[in-house]
């Protein structure tokens, strides 16, 4: 499904930023890179076609908070959540906010898939996407 919109990359690891930025522009989408959900926020850039992929531990604003932020100020783009770490209840907030969760590390095509699940809204039919299978 092709994204008309931009993707935001908000993730503190520049290499895994300037990494993942990268491979999205390789797959044909544009990206603009934020190191993290403060500066971010504080510009609030989006425009309706946007999705935001953002890493869920970061000092400051992290993701669950950047979600909550955009959320509360009726903000609905669509948003992937990168998570490395299963154990904090994410699997459980995530069916009452309709964001795509993907799991660390991911392939190139799980990347893919997660952008296409937030793209079509389409959360509930499938799991939260992990890196096995």
């Amino acid at each position: 499904m092709a994204l008309n919109g931009m993707v935001h990359v908000i993730d503190d690891d520049p290499i895994v930023r300037d990494s993942l930025s990268l491979l999205l522009a390789f797959l044909g989408y544009r990206t603009r890179a934020w190191p993290s959900g403060d500066l971010f926020l504080a510009e609030q850039p989006l425009g309706p076609s946007d999705i935001i992929l953002v890493d869920m531990i970061m000092p400051g604003e992290d993701g669950l908070s950047v979600i909550q932020t955009l959320r509360n100020k009726k903000l609905f783009n669509p948003i992937i959540l990168m998570t490395g770490d299963s154990s904090h209840g994410v699997a459980d907030w995530h069916s009452a906010e309709n964001f795509t969760l993907l799991y660390k590390p991911f392939s190139k095509d799980k990347l893919q898939q997660a952008i296409h699940t937030a793209v079509t809204g389409n959360h509930n039919s499938i799991q939260p996407l992990c890196s096995a299978g």
